[in-house]
């Protein structure tokens, strides 16, 4: 398990002395740089100032498990590297303490990449639950970078890349997802720069092609698909230049480059190394039994893709940015062949989202046909870089489509005016989005957490809950857990019973463990419960915690 550790921190420090190296070669702001320069500072300021809270309290991202496994696992890896299978899959401790485990939990739905970063933040700076917000954030800054230099690669137009960057930083949802604990900030950014990578390498006019950039494109390719499954979309690139190009009329010799060959090659291989040695196979053998049958199906699509459409369109997550997103789309299609590499962020995101609509989002979704809006924001956030090019092409071609009717300076003034005047605007309505999310993830998941740990920090105790993940982000290293899942398997009444003689066990109930849904689900430790007399100790809203006897009191 060392070797992965050192493989991906390896390649992710590699990435980013090789994209400074590359950034400080091939940036040129232009014969406008000392006008623009200040723009470009205050939108890093901007982007501080909207994604982090002034408080410093993230919202984590609410959805269990994804929301708290990243610093389930980066924490467990800090005490179990050495002793752990041979795995690309995120990994913690199902039966055990973090310091002391004795049944590891695979979660082959999410890779090792991002884990594996946030243990050597840890290694460095001690753990904090809170490190994987500000890693995010690092991610979060990356995708701007790339949408800036992206937009103005296109364009040659420094106005584009700072509207598309103002979209990106004042979307009021993307500044509770960016700093949140989920895998997608961090697959967006690494996406986002592979993509200028690539085009600067591939598409770009009058390129200068070098070892360096070219390095650095199979480095990020290499490294982002150890960070989550969807990552895999990157092997899109090479298709869509050549189905570009003859779309184009490019003469067949100017697509298919001696170069584009080789790269071609090492997609394949990437590829074949991606679906075998992560056995991705086998990860969606294990959902099946979730989406009763393939975990990919045509029936998941209408009633997800009208959730994201829901998503979209709500005014307080993404102010009138979706519209104007049409727009640019738009725009895009009709300017193809003018326009080429603005096809590629589009396509990104269709082809994203149409693999998230077509694959089952849970067992309560396939069983019960319930979902909500917010369970696509997770997965839009993935899109944000793209979204947030797509947006602001829409909005600088109105702005272009104005200069012709109107004075430019006065359409000029009046936009970064406007701008300024929206800012308060969309900064209240960031922190509104934030602040009701944040007490919602408070109220149902963090709360009944830290009363658990409160009750039995300074007993001999074990704990079992549904909620091992998100407890593992705040306990002790030390304290013994049993994933309520993992009951029915591993242990049975007469084992839970053995340990009630021993130490003091306590349950984190859940109210929906009455519910019909989730006694089916997890019917055979639900019956080891049944067996077994418990008090209640505490009960807040929507939760109690029970300690177990061997008798009812």
């Amino acid at each position: 398990m060392i070797s992965i550790l050192v493989l991906i921190n390896l390649l992710f420090i590699l990435s980013l002395v090789l994209l400074v190296l590359l950034l400080k070669q091939k940036l040129r702001l232009g014969p406008n740089r000392k006008k623009v320069f200040p723009w470009i500072i205050s939108i890093f300021f901007l982007f501080l100032l909207f994604k982090i809270p002034n408080d410093f309290k993230f919202f984590k991202g609410l959805e269990y498990e994804d929301s708290y496994l990243a610093n389930s696992v980066s924490r467990f890896l800090i005490y179990n590297q050495r002793n752990l299978e041979f795995t690309f899959s995120a990994t913690t401790c199902g039966i055990g303490s973090l310091s002391e485990c004795e049944i590891s939990s695979i979660y082959p739905s999410n890779l090792i990449g991002l884990p594996s970063v946030l243990y050597l933040v840890h290694k460095i700076v001690g753990y904090n639950h809170i490190n994987v917000s500000f890693l995010n954030l690092f991610f979060a800054f990356i995708s701007l970078i790339g949408i800036y230099i992206f937009c103005y690669k296109c364009q040659n137009s420094h106005e584009f890349a700072l509207i598309s960057s103002f979209v990106f930083i004042t979307t009021p949802v993307f500044n509770s997802f960016h700093s949140s604990a989920l895998f997608e900030t961090s697959v967006s950014g690494l996406i986002m720069i592979s993509l200028i990578l690539f085009v600067m390498y591939f598409e770009e006019k009058g390129r200068s092609r070098t070892i360096l950039l070219f390095s650095s494109l199979i480095v990020l390719f290499v490294l982002l698909i150890h960070f989550k499954r969807e990552g895999i979309i990157i092997i899109l690139f090479p298709l869509i230049y050549v189905f570009g190009g003859l779309i184009r009329n490019r003469d067949k010799g100017g697509i298919l480059t001696q170069e584009f060959g080789y790269f071609l090659i090492f997609c394949v291989a990437l590829g074949v190394y991606y679906f075998n040695v992560f056995e991705i196979g086998l990860g969606l053998e294990m959902e099946r039994e979730y989406a009763m049958g393939n975990p990919f199906q045509f029936k998941f699509f209408i009633p997800l893709v009208s959730m994201f459409l829901k998503g979209f369109s709500n005014f307080d997550w993404f102010f009138i940015y979706a519209p104007l997103a049409l727009i640019g789309t738009f725009y895009i299609l009709i300017e193809f062949k003018k326009r080429p590499y603005l096809s590629y962020p589009l396509l990104i995101l269709v082809a994203l989202i149409f693999i998230n609509t077509l694959h089952h989002r849970s067992y309560y979704f396939v069983r019960n046909d319930v979902v909500t809006s917010f369970e696509s924001l997770r997965h839009i956030n993935l899109l944000s870089p793209f979204f947030s090019i797509l947006a602001g092409y829409g909005i600088y071609k109105s702005v272009i489509y104005c200069k012709t009717r109107f004075k430019k300076k006065l359409v000029t003034i009046g936009l970064y005016s406007l701008g300024i005047l929206l800012l308060p605007f969309l900064f209240n309505l960031s922190y509104e989005s934030r602040h009701d999310l944040i007490n919602i993830e408070t109220q149902t998941r963090i709360t009944p957490i830290k009363e658990l740990i409160k009750i039995t920090q300074s007993k001999d105790a074990i704990v079992i809950t549904d909620q091992s993940v998100l407890l593992q982000n705040y306990c002790s290293e030390k304290l013994p857990i049993i994933d309520f899942a993992m009951m029915g398997s591993y242990l049975v009444t007469a084992d839970i019973k053995k340990l009630i003689n021993q130490k003091e066990v306590y349950l984190l109930w859940e109210d929906y463990f009455e519910e019909s849904i989730f006694r089916g689900r997890y019917n055979r430790s639900i019956k080891i419960l049944e067996e077994l007399d418990m008090i209640t100790i505490k009960r807040g809203k929507g939760y109690a915690i029970k300690k177990l006897v061997n008798h009812t009191l």
